[in-house]
């Protein structure tokens, strides 16, 4: 299971999304691209809400990667593309599946040399304590 997120200046009524090279990223389609969001205390890092379970294929020689881009819509939900000379890309580990992990992309339109990502760890859980 993955997570993504990425720092993106907006104006008032743009938001950001991602789309790539699975049917869980929208097969490079805009119009099936998986929205992030942000928050006014988090501005300008937007984030995907939902785990999403992108499937390590089995078959013979498949890619052992996801490639994909972030994108910035209008209201009217025309897009922009990140305007990198590469795809932004993940490895996919057949180790990591049971995990959910933090891909942390950095700056919109600024293309680390390597995927960064880290462990989400599960919320911590106070029993039978009242919090105030």
């Amino acid at each position: 299971m993955y997570k993504f997120q990425v720092c993106a200046y907006t104006q008032t009524g743009e938001s950001i999304a991602i789309v790539g090279s699975t049917p869980e990223l929208g097969l490079w389609d805009i119009t099936k691209c998986v929205h992030l969001r942000t928050s006014g205390d988090c501005y300008p890092k937007w984030w995907t809400d939902k785990k999403i379970d992108i499937q390590l294929s089995l078959e013979l020689g498949a890619p052992k990667r996801v490639e994909y881009k972030y994108v910035r819509l209008d209201a009217k939900g025309r897009g922009q593309w990140e305007a990198l000379g590469s795809n932004r890309w993940l490895p996919l580990k057949e180790q990591e599946q049971n995990s959910t992990i933090v891909v942390d992309d950095g700056v919109f339109g600024y293309l680390q040399p390597y995927p960064f990502g880290y462990i989400e760890e599960p919320a911590a859980r106070i029993y039978g304590a009242k919090i105030r």
